[in-house]
Protein backbone atom coordinates (compact mmCIF):
# COMPACT_ATOMS: atom_id res chain seq x y z
CA UNK A 1 0.00 0.00 0.00
CA UNK A 2 1.37 3.41 -0.94
CA UNK A 3 0.70 5.57 2.10
CA UNK A 4 1.86 8.69 0.24
CA UNK A 5 -1.09 8.41 -2.15
CA UNK A 6 -4.37 8.67 -0.22
CA UNK A 7 -6.31 7.25 -3.16
CA UNK A 8 -4.35 4.00 -2.97
CA UNK A 9 -6.14 3.27 0.31
CA UNK A 10 -9.42 2.95 -1.59
CA UNK A 11 -9.41 -0.56 -2.98
CA UNK A 12 -12.46 -1.82 -4.85
CA UNK A 13 -13.58 -3.58 -1.66
CA UNK A 14 -13.16 -0.38 0.40
CA UNK A 15 -15.01 1.69 -2.21
CA UNK A 16 -17.90 -0.77 -2.21
CA UNK A 17 -18.08 -0.65 1.60
CA UNK A 18 -18.00 3.16 1.59
CA UNK A 19 -20.70 3.33 -1.08
CA UNK A 20 -22.89 1.02 1.02
CA UNK A 21 -22.23 3.13 4.11
CA UNK A 22 -23.08 6.31 2.19
CA UNK A 23 -26.40 4.79 1.11
CA UNK A 24 -27.13 3.62 4.64
CA UNK A 25 -26.51 7.02 6.21
CA UNK A 26 -27.90 9.00 3.26
CA UNK A 27 -24.68 10.93 2.65
CA UNK A 28 -22.79 11.79 -0.54
CA UNK A 29 -20.20 9.13 -1.41
CA UNK A 30 -17.48 11.72 -2.04
CA UNK A 31 -18.00 13.19 1.45
CA UNK A 32 -17.87 9.73 3.03
CA UNK A 33 -14.66 8.95 1.10
CA UNK A 34 -13.09 12.26 2.11
CA UNK A 35 -13.74 11.66 5.81
CA UNK A 36 -12.62 8.03 5.48
CA UNK A 37 -9.31 9.04 3.91
CA UNK A 38 -8.65 11.59 6.66
CA UNK A 39 -9.50 9.13 9.43
CA UNK A 40 -7.51 6.33 7.76
CA UNK A 41 -4.44 8.57 7.51
CA UNK A 42 -4.65 9.51 11.19
CA UNK A 43 -5.02 5.90 12.29
CA UNK A 44 -2.44 4.46 9.88
CA UNK A 45 0.27 6.89 10.94
CA UNK A 46 0.12 5.73 14.57
CA UNK A 47 -0.99 2.10 14.24
CA UNK A 48 1.55 -0.53 15.17
CA UNK A 49 -0.61 -3.23 13.58
CA UNK A 50 -2.10 -2.02 10.30
CA UNK A 51 -4.47 -4.94 9.62
CA UNK A 52 -7.67 -3.41 10.97
CA UNK A 53 -7.06 0.28 10.22
CA UNK A 54 -9.73 0.29 7.49
CA UNK A 55 -12.31 -1.21 9.87
CA UNK A 56 -11.64 1.44 12.50
CA UNK A 57 -11.62 4.22 9.90
CA UNK A 58 -15.02 3.03 8.68
CA UNK A 59 -16.36 3.11 12.24
CA UNK A 60 -15.05 6.63 12.70
CA UNK A 61 -16.81 7.78 9.52
CA UNK A 62 -20.07 6.36 10.83
CA UNK A 63 -19.50 8.14 14.16
CA UNK A 64 -18.85 11.48 12.45
CA UNK A 65 -22.14 11.27 10.58
CA UNK A 66 -24.02 10.09 13.68
CA UNK A 67 -22.70 13.09 15.62
CA UNK A 68 -23.71 15.43 12.80
CA UNK A 69 -27.17 13.91 12.69
CA UNK A 70 -27.58 14.24 16.46
CA UNK A 71 -26.45 17.88 16.38
CA UNK A 72 -28.91 18.65 13.60
CA UNK A 73 -31.73 17.03 15.59
CA UNK A 74 -30.80 19.04 18.68
CA UNK A 75 -30.73 22.27 16.68
CA UNK A 76 -34.12 21.55 15.10
CA UNK A 77 -35.57 20.81 18.53
CA UNK A 78 -34.36 24.16 19.83
CA UNK A 79 -35.76 26.17 16.93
Amino acid sequence: MNTNDPGSVLTDKNRAALEALAREIAAPVNEVEEIYLAEHAKLYSTARIKTYVSVFANRRVRSVFEMRHNLQRENVGRA
